[in-house]
């Protein structure tokens, strides 16, 4: 169940990058004119919303406070699998407007988050975020129709909601309204979040029970979207009764995240460490790496694509020494015949301090089949033990890392190649989506 869990996972944020780079016009996200998702061409940017007519699906619009449309959720019908897809994407970075939907209570220094009740459909009342709900009914009938027309011409396919961040609160209202909408008897329906804050609590979480959703809840620890609004009860507006609204619905599937992180800047960064870029755990492109860290750790079957150019390696060593008094001794490694001192210059020692960053310098790009394994070599000088932390790979522009603690290796004498793990590689699109 778990394995079907992450394929599910990895299904929908591919499907979210799509509901993101509709709205997002970075070039991040449209690379000399022509939309790139996944290393595959799917669009021009002369038109900006061509690409999703090329994934065989359809773009649900709000008008902004400008006046322009501004995509929230891509939807398509996906006859591989039997799905009527629904991607609601969250916050763009960019805009104000949505910010304020998220943390307006604390912009407008405001001491309580507002509420409002709303009464779903032949379901119960729940208090939501007044934010959240205005976003939702913005949206709301374009979405309910455009649904209701896929289920007719798909009968009997299953319908997959995902959503991410502020997408997450709305793909959520818009599982709860589905469930009154189509009574969930004839047509089965799952919804898959992303970084999802707090949306309803008890009652709502009774009303999709109650519907038969399956609901997966994939969060970062440290993410702090997941943790507003705060936990609690408090009384809804008209009737004057107290609910426990501030409670996630869901299977809980937490990721892991890697020591090792590219900030939205561009720099390498250790986010656990960093104010500065602690809301990169909360992007998608964090949420699309954390998902191939956890499931790495335990399926191990992700792959390489062979169009990407492997280009360098950062290891994150750690040694023994590193606890005790240090040393200037060398720890050698190697990669693919390519290899490099780990703790040169010596008063950079890394067994002196924490944990640090070594980066292989690769001698020219290399590729590799598909499912091609790479072993890591050490050779040891003086180093009494070490550990490798995490992996992270290059791939042409693309980034994947693996945090694990492979197993130790252990001196053995001068020139000794202790072989580690064997690390299967993956590859992860970055974008500027938070």
């Amino acid at each position: 169940m778990e394995h079907l869990a992450f394929v599910q996972a990895q299904r929908c944020l591919s499907v979210l990058e799509i509901a993101y780079a509709a709205a997002s016009y970075t070039i991040a996200d449209f690379r000399n004119g022509t939309v790139v998702l996944s290393g595959k061409s799917i669009g021009t940017f002369s038109d900006q919303f061509e690409f999703a007519a090329a994934m065989g699906g359809e773009l649900i619009m709000e008008l902004d406070t400008f006046g322009q449309q501004l995509p929230w959720i891509f939807l398509r019908k996906n006859d591989d699998e039997a799905l009527i897809e629904v991607a609601v994407r969250g916050t763009l970075l960019r805009s104000y407007s949505e910010w304020q939907t998220n943390f307006g209570h604390l912009i407008l220094k405001d001491t309580a988050v507002e509420l409002t009740e709303w009464i779903i459909p032949s379901g119960p009342t729940i208090a939501v975020r007044k934010a959240w709900l205005d976003r939702y009914f913005a949206i709301r009938d374009t979405a309910l129709r455009a649904i209701s027309d896929l289920v007719r011409e798909r009968p009997g396919y299953k319908i997959e909601i995902s959503g991410h961040s502020l997408g997450s609160a709305l793909a959520t209202l818009l599982a709860a309204d589905l469930v009154s909408h189509f009574g969930n008897t004839r047509h089965t329906i799952e919804l898959i979040t992303f970084a999802s804050p707090r949306v309803g609590g008890d009652q709502l979480r009774s009303h999709l029970n109650n519907g038969n959703v399956l609901v997966r809840r994939f969060f970062i620890s440290g993410d702090v979207v997941t943790r507003v609004p705060m936990r609690g009860s408090l009384t809804l507006p008209n009737s004057g009764t107290r609910t426990d609204y501030l409670n996630h619905v869901g299977i809980e599937y937490p990721l892991f995240t890697s020591t090792i992180v590219r900030s939205p800047d561009g720099r390498l960064f250790r986010p656990k460490h960093s104010q500065k870029y602690f809301w990169s755990l909360h992007g998608l492109f964090i949420y699309l790496q954390a998902l191939k860290v956890t499931y790495s750790a335990s399926v191990h079957d992700f792959s390489i694509n062979p169009d990407f150019e492997f280009t360098r390696v950062l290891l994150d060593v750690r040694t023994g020494d590193s606890w005790d008094a240090g040393t200037d001794d060398d720890v050698y490694g190697e990669v693919l015949g390519h290899g490099a001192l780990l703790d040169y210059p010596w008063y950079d020692d890394f067994e002196r301090t924490y944990a640090d960053i070594y980066e292989f310098q690769m001698n020219g790009p290399h590729r590799m089949a598909d499912f091609q394994r790479f072993p890591l070599s050490f050779e040891t000088n003086g180093v009494d033990r070490w550990q490798l932390r995490s992996v992270t790979v290059y791939l042409g522009t693309a980034m994947s890392t693996f945090e694990r603690t492979h197993r130790p290796g252990l001196r053995g004498g001068s020139n000794d190649y202790t072989m580690v793990d064997w690390v299967k590689l993956g590859t992860v699109e970055f974008g500027n989506q938070f």
